[in-house]
């Protein structure tokens, strides 16, 4: 099997050949193509490869749900200790402890804001997002409209690859 490159290249090649040809058959390209190059071999070596890729990912994510799934019970115990300590410091009556491994302090919070109805909140104290609306120009744009400040691009291609 050539080189990718060298075998897009070489294909680009006998595109353009037969085009000079006057040859527009997409059959005989890719029986041109299939029995001058590798490119078959090379899609295809592509797509295992992709593959592979995308079970390695799979593989990955889960491992990391593991071990956030980990993280969030070493959490979960990690407050439990925390609440030990506080009710131990609290039923001695202590503000500070200093020990051989940690040094222990309690203080008092500032209270925090609950908002119990943001529909009583007075106007003063609202502030507005300004958020443009995609859709919309999206909308507007195939209706012929134009909008200053905006464009649309090229376009382009995707590949869309199934598997299972």
């Amino acid at each position: 099997m050539g080189s990718v490159h060298e075998t897009l290249m070489e294909a680009e090649r006998i595109k353009a050949w037969l085009l000079e040809q006057g040859e527009d058959d997409p059959e005989l390209l890719r029986d041109m193509l299939e029995g001058e190059t590798d490119i078959h071999e090379i899609r295809d070596w592509a797509i295992r490869k992709f593959l592979d890729e995308k079970a390695f990912i799979a593989a990955i994510k889960k491992r990391v749900d593991d071990i956030n799934a980990r993280k969030k019970a070493a959490e979960k115990r990690l407050e439990k200790m925390k609440l030990v300590i506080t009710d131990c410091m609290n039923a001695t009556e202590e503000k500070s402890y200093r020990g051989a491994e940690a040094t222990i302090s309690v203080s008092n919070v500032k209270p925090k804001l609950i908002i119990t109805d943001e529909s009583l909140i007075p106007e003063k104290f609202l502030k507005v997002k300004k958020e443009i609306n995609k859709s919309d120009i999206n909308k507007a744009f195939e209706e012929g409209e134009e909008i200053p400040g905006t464009s649309l691009d090229n376009g382009g291609t995707t590949t869309t690859i199934r598997s299972k």
